[in-house]
């Protein structure tokens, strides 16, 4: 009698039972191991960028990629540069030893980022950048629209940065981003008659509100043994100080204030740059990363749930939408 039948055991049973093991497990494995739609991909370019309008490309290669090149060239990691000119402007690709490892890779790129703020007293006045991009590669797991039907766009603004901070607190997200948000600017509406009736030029405006606001060191008080700085300060906070200002009026012994020349007001940039819209709606759009370790199926869940509890919390209206989700 051998030790099968001992057990009370053939082969046959024994296959079944060992191949049932091995299916187990698998499913024990699979709800533990790290899935997602996407693979992570380790990206060991960095993209610098630069622009000098009109420039031709060869004085584009002399005075904005040579000492850029100089300058990446400091850095030991660096395996290869390669440069592409293009009339007024310039994209350059930092290739990264495949040596280095994940967990430096970031201390590299900002190396990089650093050492491109340095270049930038080389480059001609008027050049815009160098910019740098260590991001392309990263992959959203979902993005959320958010709408507000009858609110302004700075209402959806406020709304969308509440969801981005909130998606912070939930753990496995590495990162939240936001698209299709427009830059703030004040806007002076002037009034031509207005301005001609009485004499004032749009160049000494314009030099009273750069004389205006600026901040500068007034030196030090000791008082008691306790230093004091002293600041004089005439920053502008806000759209009334900046209508308040005066300026001079031609022809005139006074002043009369910025706001009795023209309207100033708060507003977006003008044409919008790159908006987003949703179902034909203005929109912003939060985009969520995870943490390469995490798992999409659990995760997903989760920010599911995080969201729609976050839009209970909000004004009527102000909606939350998955736009993409894995």
């Amino acid at each position: 009698m051998d030790f099968l039948t001992a057990l009370g055991l053939n082969k046959s049973r024994l296959t079944i039972l060992v191949m049932i093991g091995l299916i187990i497990q698998g499913l024990l494995t699979y709800s533990s191991i790290p899935k997602r739609e996407n693979p992570a991909i380790t990206i060991r370019n960095a993209i610098i960028s630069a622009e000098f309008p009109g420039m031709s490309p060869e004085r584009v290669e002399d005075l904005i990629v040579d000492p850029i090149e100089r300058k990446a060239r400091e850095i030991g990691e660096i395996e290869d540069i390669k440069a592409l000119i293009t009339t007024g402007s310039t994209v350059i690709t930092v290739e990264v030893y495949d040596n280095i490892p994940k967990s430096q890779l970031e201390d590299v790129f900002q190396d990089i980022r650093n050492r491109m703020e340095d270049v930038k007293s080389e480059l001609p006045d008027g050049t815009k950048g160098p910019f740098v991009n260590t991001n392309y590669g990263d992959v959203a797991i979902a993005t959320v629209a958010v709408t507000g039907e009858g609110f302004s766009y700075a209402e959806i603004k406020d709304a969308a940065d509440d969801l981005r901070t909130s998606l912070y607190t939930v753990d496995g997200i590495s990162k939240v981003s936001l698209f299709g948000q427009q830059d703030e600017r004040i806007w002076l509406e002037i009034d031509s008659r207005k301005l001609a009736a009485i004499g004032v030029q749009l160049p000494q405006v314009l030099s009273d509100l750069q004389n205006q606001n600026v901040i500068l060191p007034a030196g030090e008080l000791d008082a008691a043994g306790t230093t004091l700085i002293l600041e004089a300060n005439g920053d502008l906070g806000s759209v009334d100080d900046i209508g308040n200002i005066l300026t001079k009026v031609t022809g005139l012994s006074g002043f009369v204030r910025l706001k009795d020349l023209m309207n100033v007001r708060r507003g977006y940039v003008d044409p919008k740059s790159k908006p987003v819209y949703f179902n034909n709606r203005p929109s912003i759009v939060v985009s969520v990363e995870m943490v390469d370790t995490e798992d999409i199926q659990k995760l997903g869940k989760t920010l599911d749930t995080a969201v729609n509890k976050f839009e209970q919390a909000q004004p009527l209206s102000i909606s939350y939408e998955f736009s993409t989700f894995q």
